[in-house]
């Protein structure tokens, strides 16, 4: 595959992946977020205790099975996420909040890189390093169980729409002067 149609196909996400979007916002909309994200991080710890025994020097059916589902189970905890960050912070400042968390993810996957990248250079294998992400799942997954359940809305959800202009007023009338 060449580099250019390769980093095209990673920047559009295949469809199977936006299915699992839109399924994990249903379920989102119809269950527990808190409960959903320690389902999917315990999950993800589970199947990263797995993983040193798939890996080999070729790509078997278990190893695949892997890779589907531990894809699939990436993107699952967005919709749950942005929902907490709602409930606990409103409507307004949820956007932000999810930018910090965004933000505060990529800062974790270079130090995991890092740590991992010790842990392969002076242990010879990268098990440690799947056993101590998968430790740090199984916290992740525990974590949202511990959160104050809130009501699912908030006072400040309701978007303030400004007022239509008056179709009878000129539009220099409600245009601010200009110097």
């Amino acid at each position: 595959m060449r580099r250019r149609r390769g980093a095209a196909r990673d920047q559009h996400p295949p469809s199977p992946r936006l299915g699992c979007r839109l399924r994990d916002g249903w379920l989102t909309d119809r269950y527990d977020p808190g409960i959903l994200l320690a389902i999917y991080y315990v999950t993800r710890g589970i199947s990263l205790v797995c993983i040193n025994g798939l890996l080999g020097p070729s790509v078997d059916m278990p190893m695949w099975a892997f890779v589907v589902f531990y894809g699939l189970d990436w993107t699952a905890t967005v919709p749950p996420t942005v929902e907490l960050c709602r409930r606990h912070f409103g409507l307004h400042a949820s956007g932000v909040v999810f930018g910090w968390i965004y933000a505060s993810h990529m800062i974790g996957a270079g130090i995991g890189a890092s740590v991992s990248g010790a842990l392969r250079s002076g242990g010879g294998s990268y098990a440690s390093a799947w056993l101590l992400t998968a430790g740090l799942c199984l916290v992740a997954g525990v974590l949202p169980l511990t959160m104050k359940r809130g009501p699912k809305t908030r006072d400040d959800d309701q978007i303030a729409v400004p007022p239509l202009r008056n179709a009878s007023t000129p539009r220099e009338a409600t245009a601010p002067a200009r110097p």
